[in-house]
């Protein structure tokens, strides 16, 4: 899957290196992607590790 997301991330800067439009909407989604994924860091990874970790064994 690493490979995948390398790949496609690939894809799209040569894309946003060719098309303005791409480009704009590219870095936006790029921004917005990382505030998600801080703020999934405060919500969903924290519920999953208290969820799981009382998970009985």
């Amino acid at each position: 899957m690493q490979a995948a997301q390398k790949a496609a991330f690939e894809i799209y800067e040569e894309n946003a290196s060719k098309d303005g439009s791409f480009q704009e909407v590219y870095q936006k989604w790029k921004k917005f992607r990382e505030q998600v994924f801080n703020w999934n860091k405060v919500n969903e990874l924290s519920f999953a590790q208290f969820s799981f970790n009382k998970y009985p064994k």
